[in-house]
C-alpha cells in the first residue's frame, strides 16, 4: 500500500521534481559506491530508477551496471583467511639455569720415583772424547732427593695439560717432546696443584749424580752401562724416533733413559765456565743467562753426546723433537 502511495504522488508531482530525484539518488549512490558498500549503491540507484523519469536520469543505468560489476568482482576474489589472534597470557619467566661449558677433567699422573741417597762424586769429565765445558773434573756434594724412574711421557703430560705437544704422536709411553724448559713452568704449576707431593727439575748436580749411579756407581760412561746399545736409544739404534720409557736396560739406582731416548732439561742456567766457579755443595747452576742446561743426549744424535758427563744447553723457549725432561720431588 506504501509503495502505491508513493508512486501516486509521484506519478502527481511536476517534471522538475523527477530531475531532482535522479540528482538526489546519483549522489548518494555515488557517495556508497566510492566507499565500496556496494549493496548500498546498488539499493539507491535501483530506487533512484524507480522514482525519476527514465528520459531524464539515463546515468542510473550505467552507475547501477557499475555498482553490480563492483560487487560481482568482490565476491570473486577470495577471502584471505582469518587469522585469528589471541592475547598472551601473562606468565611469570621461568628461571633458566646457566650451563656453564664442561670443564676439562685433569688427573695426577702416577710418577714413579726412586730414592737417591745423598752423596759425594767427581762431577765433569778429563777423558779423550770430554769437551771443555765438562772441565775441570770437580767434586761436588747433594743431599738427598727423589727422581723419576722414567722420563715424564706424553700421557702424563695430557693428563696434567690436556694437551699433546708431541711430534711422535700414538705413543702414550713414549716420552713427551716438543716442550720448551717454560711450558714445563707451566707444567709443574698445575701438577703441583692437583698433586700432595711437590715437583720441580732437578739440578744439573743432581742429574748428573743420578745418571751415574749415585752412591751405587760402577763408574759406567753411559748411564748403567759402557755398552750403550744396551742402555740407550740413540742414533745407531732408535730408527729416527723416540721409543717407549724403560725399553733399554736401568742403571745402577734402577733409573731408566738418562742417556738417549730424548735430552733432558735441568733448572740451571747453561754456562760453558760455570766448573770453574761451582760451588762444591749442592751447586745450582750460573746466576743468569740465555740457555737452560740439558743432559743425557737423545735419539737423534752420537754416542758421544749420550755420555753421564756431556753438557749442552737451549734457550728456555726452545721446544725440539728430541728433547723432554723427568722430575724430582721433594721434600
Amino acid at each position: 500500500m506504501m509503495r502505491y502511495l508513493i508512486w501516486v504522488l509521484l506519478l502527481s508531482a511536476p517534471m522538475s521534481i523527477w530531475g531532482q530525484n535522479c540528482a538526489k539518488f546519483f549522489q548518494k549512490g555515488q557517495i556508497a559506491l566510492d566507499k565500496k558498500d556496494y549493496d548500498e549503491a546498488i539499493r539507491l540507484f535501483s530506487l533512484g530508477k524507480e522514482v525519476s523519469d527514465a528520459a531524464q536520469c539515463t546515468t542510473l543505468d550505467s552507475k547501477l551496471a557499475e555498482a553490480r560489476r563492483a560487487k560481482a568482482a568482490l565476491a570473486e576474489k577470495p577471502k584471505p583467511a582469518k587469522v585469528e589472534s589471541s592475547k598472551p597470557v601473562a606468565s611469570k619467566p621461568v628461571p633458566v639455569a646457566k650451563v656453564e661449558p664442561p670443564k676439562p677433567r685433569y688427573t695426577t699422573p702416577n710418577i714413579e720415583m726412586v730414592r737417591v741417597e745423598g752423596g759425594t762424586f767427581q762431577m765433569g769429565s778429563d777423558d779423550k772424547e770430554a769437551y771443555s765445558n765438562e772441565k775441570p773434573v770437580h767434586t761436588v756434594t747433594v743431599g738427598s732427593f727423589s727422581i723419576g724412574k722414567y722420563e715424564i711421557t706424553q700421557a702424563q703430560w695430557r693428563s696434567v695439560m690436556g694437551t699433546s705437544p708431541s711430534e711422535f704422536k700414538n705413543c702414550d709411553n713414549c716420552p713427551v717432546e716438543q716442550v720448551s724448559w717454560d711450558d714445563i713452568q707451566q707444567f709443574l704449576s698445575k701438577l703441583n696443584s692437583l698433586s700432595s707431593k711437590r715437583y720441580r727439575l732437578p739440578t744439573e748436580a743432581e742429574w748428573e749424580f743420578a745418571a751415574r749411579g749415585g752412591n751405587s756407581s760402577n763408574g759406567f760412561k753411559y748411564s748403567g752401562s759402557n755398552d750403550l746399545n744396551a742402555a740407550a736409544w740413540y742414533h745407531d739404534n732408535s730408527g729416527s724416533k723416540t721409543h717407549s720409557v724403560g725399553g733399554k736396560s736401568a742403571n745402577e739406582l734402577g733409573i731408566y733413559d738418562m742417556s738417549g731416548n730424548v735430552w733432558e732439561w735441568c733448572s740451571d742456567w747453561y754456562d760453558s765456565k760455570y766448573y770453574s766457579s761451582s760451588p762444591s755443595s749442592n751447586p745450582t747452576g750460573a746466576v743468569t743467562g740465555t740457555s737452560r742446561v740439558l743432559r743425557g743426549g737423545g735419539w737423534l744424535y752420537f754416542a758421544v753426546s749420550c755420555r753421564v758427563a756431556h753438557r749442552s744447553g737451549l734457550t728456555p723457549s726452545g721446544r725440539v723433537n728430541d728433547v723432554g725432561f723427568r722430575l724430582v720431588s721433594f721434600p
